[in-house]
C-alpha cells in the first residue's frame, strides 16, 4: 500500500509512465518518481514542492507513505549594481532575483564590493529596509556609492579643502569625483623650526576619479636670529653664494660662513668684526642666534725712536703703530731705554699726552 499525503495534484513517473499520485495500491517493485510540481498563482507568486519524504524517487517493496510538502513562495527581484549578500533565515547567501518561501527572513549585509585594488562600492541604501519579512513579492533596491582610495604620503599633517571643507587629509576611501585642494600650510612643531611644503605631486588640486597616491615634498628649516651691536650690514657665503646675513628662515643643512669684512669710512678709522658667536661657519641644524661684535678702531701712530711701553686697557704691553678699539686707554710709561750699558735715551715729552682714550 503507498499512502500520499499532499494537498495539491501531484504527478509521478510510475514505472516509467506519467499518472496522477493517489494512495493505493502498487505492485512490489513498482518505481515511482515524484515529478517537480509547480502552481503559479500570478506572475510572482506559487506553489512549489518543497520536499519529499521519503525521497523523490521511491521502489515499492512495502507499504510505504510518500509526503509531498507545498511551499508558497514569492519572486524577490533584486536591484543591485554590485553582488548582495544576505543571511536567509540565518544562511548567509548570495542574493539574487529569484524565488524565495514565503515568510523568509532576508537580512541584508551591509558589505562593500571591491572589483579592484583601490576601487570600491559601498551600499548606501537599501529600500524597502535591510530586514525583509517575505509576505508578498518585493523588489529589494541597493543604491551604492562608488570609492577610491586615495593614498597621502607627507611628513607632516596636511589640510585641504575637501568638497570644499577644510579638513585633514588623510589616506583612505574618498566618493568618486570628490575635489581635493590640498592648502600649502606650513607647519610649526616649535616656535624656530618648521616645514614648508615645496611640492605637491600629482597636483594640489585633484578629482577623485580613480586610485591616486599624493606625495608631499617638505623642506625644513630653522630661525636663525641674527644680532649684530651695530648699523652696519654684515655679508656671508651661504652655501656658498655671497649675500646680506640678517634673521630668517634657512634650510637644514645650510652652511653659513661669516665673512670677516672690515668698512673704512676715513683712512684712519675702521669698523672691523672682532667676534662672532659661536662661530664664523655654522651648519644649520636647529635655531642658533648669531651674536656679531663689530668694533670701531682708530689708528694710532706711535713715533718713537726708541721702543715704547704702555698700560693698554690696563695691561702693560709695547705700544706701536696699531689699530684700537674705540674707548681704549693707553698710558705710556715714562721708561729709560739702555741700547748699551753705558748709552741711554730718556723720554722728555709724550704729545698729545702720557695718557689718552682713543
Amino acid at each position: 500500500t503507498v499512502k500520499v499525503n499532499m494537498q495539491f495534484t501531484i504527478y509521478a513517473l510510475i514505472n516509467g509512465k506519467n499518472e496522477t499520485l493517489t494512495s493505493g495500491w502498487y505492485n512490489s517493485g513498482t518505481t515511482i518518481q515524484v515529478e517537480n510540481f509547480t502552481d503559479y498563482i500570478t506572475n510572482n507568486t506559487r506553489y512549489t514542492i518543497g520536499s519529499v519524504t521519503p525521497s523523490p524517487t521511491v521502489t515499492v517493496n512495502s507499504p510505504i507513505t510518500i509526503a509531498v510538502n507545498i511551499v508558497k513562495q514569492f519572486y524577490v527581484k533584486v536591484v543591485s549594481p554590485i553582488p548582495v549578500y544576505a543571511l536567509i533565515n540565518g544562511t548567509n547567501v548570495l542574493l539574487n532575483s529569484g524565488w524565495y518561501d514565503a515568510y523568509s527572513i532576508i537580512q541584508i549585509e551591509n558589505i562593500s564590493y571591491s572589483p579592484s585594488p583601490g576601487v570600491r562600492y559601498i551600499i548606501v541604501s537599501v529600500s524597502p529596509s535591510t530586514t525583509i519579512d517575505l509576505t508578498s513579492p518585493i523588489t529589494i533596491t541597493i543604491t551604492t556609492e562608488k570609492q577610491f582610495y586615495v593614498t597621502v604620503n607627507s611628513p607632516i599633517p596636511v589640510y585641504a579643502l575637501i568638497n570644499g571643507k577644510n579638513e585633514s587629509l588623510l589616506s583612505g576611501w574618498y566618493n568618486a569625483n570628490t575635489t581635493i585642494y590640498i592648502e600649502n600650510l606650513t607647519y610649526y612643531p616649535s616656535p624656530n623650526e618648521r616645514y614648508v611644503i615645496v611640492s605637491i605631486s600629482p597636483s594640489s588640486t585633484i578629482t577623485v576619479n580613480s586610485p591616486v597616491t599624493v606625495m608631499i615634498s617638505t623642506v625644513e628649516q630653522f630661525y636663525i636670529t641674527v644680532k649684530i651691536n651695530s648699523q652696519f650690514t654684515v655679508y656671508a657665503l651661504i652655501n656658498g653664494v655671497n649675500e646680506t646675513l640678517k634673521s630668517g628662515w634657512y634650510n637644514a643643512g645650510t652652511v653659513i660662513q661669516v665673512e670677516n669684512f672690515t668698512y673704512y669710512p676715513a683712512k684712519d678709522i675702521r669698523f672691523t668684526i672682532v667676534s662672532v658667536e659661536p662661530s664664523m661657519k655654522i651648519t644649520v641644524n636647529s635655531p642658533v642666534t648669531i651674536e656679531i661684535e663689530i668694533a670701531e678702531q682708530f689708528y694710532v701712530q706711535v713715533n718713537s725712536p726708541v721702543p715704547i711701553y704702555a698700560l693698554i686697557n690696563g695691561v702693560n704691553g709695547s705700544l706701536v703703530s696699531n689699530w684700537y678699539n674705540n674707548g681704549t686707554t693707553i698710558k705710556v710709561e715714562n721708561l729709560t731705554y739702555y741700547p748699551v750699558k753705558d748709552v741711554r735715551y730718556v723720554i722728555v715729552a709724550i704729545k698729545p699726552s702720557q695718557e689718552v682714550i682713543v
